[in-house]
């Protein structure tokens, strides 16, 4: 049994205050299991009449934060769906599979995430999506895009689960081109179209998400430590690691560089492009 505030048990699991609001940087540098236990258990009796107004506002990322974290969602998948391939054709048939593993779980985390629901952690990640209207269409495409012998078949199951979760946001109102999944130039690969992420980063009109760097997104797309991610107070303390990057961006703009500009292939936003 604990006995504690509304806000106290809520900062022990998020790392901030929710009952005064939360800022962009609280949003981002909260995880998904991290907000299921605050918000997934039963609530018995509440005298409170702060908890039930925590949970309510907790169930989904606010409007704008939510684009920006589909965007990065994308743009990772857009980063490896290509290394996958050209990894095979190097003969590296295991680093292929692992890429291949990786794309996967971004696929199915997007899904989460354009299905306003939060994931959990890894134990019981593959469980819940099952539950996710989704769930059942992407489970034979993801499966191939893990298990599936060659790499073209699991470039098909990525590109198919893909075009699935394109589908799934434009039903939702959001921007959506006509395809998710473009050539990655005149090679023999395939990549998600620059448009899928630029589309949903244009409609954002809040401005401390605007002024994010467009290819960051929350903690759990950057960071995978255990011993960070699972930390209320590590967590939150990673809002200083977004203030340097913002104020990165802003000296960019300022001084005539690139700022938000990507120059280069579709999808070439990461390394070896």
């Amino acid at each position: 049994m604990e006995v504690a505030t509304v806000a106290g048990f809520a900062r022990s699991r998020l790392g901030v205050d929710p009952t005064g609001g939360l800022s962009v940087l609280d949003w981002l540098c909260l995880t998904g299991q991290s907000v299921l236990e605050v918000t997934a258990g039963p609530v018995f009796e509440d005298r409170t009449r702060a908890l039930g107004p925590v949970r309510a506002a907790l169930r989904r990322y606010p409007p704008d934060v939510e684009r920006y974290v589909l965007a990065a969602w994308w743009r990772r998948i857009a980063e490896w769906m290509p290394i996958m391939g050209r990894a095979a054709l190097r003969g590296d048939g295991t680093g292929a599979r692992i890429l291949s593993a990786r794309i996967a779980e971004d696929l199915c985390r997007l899904g989460f995430t354009l299905s306003r629901t939060w994931a959990p952690y890894g134990k019981w990640r593959g469980t819940a999506f099952r539950r996710l209207a989704i769930g059942a269409v992407l489970d034979g495409p993801l499966a191939a895009a893990v298990s599936a012998p060659d790499w073209r078949e699991r470039e098909n199951a990525v590109a198919e689960a893909a075009e699935t979760l394109l589908a799934l946001q434009r039903e939702r109102g959001l921007p959506a081109p006509a395809s998710a999944v473009v050539p990655f130039w005149d090679r023999p690969y395939r990549t998600v179209d620059d448009a899928v992420p630029a589309g949903l980063l244009a409609g954002i009109t809040d401005p401390d998400v605007a002024a994010l760097p467009p290819d960051v997104g929350s903690v759990e797309q950057w960071a995978d430590s255990g011993g960070v991610l699972v930390d209320p107070g590590r967590r939150a303390g990673l809002q200083a690691a977004y203030r340097a990057w913002i104020a990165r961006e802003e000296g960019i703009t300022r001084g005539g560089g690139p700022g938000r500009s990507r120059p280069g292939p579709p999808g070439a936003t990461g390394p070896g492009r």
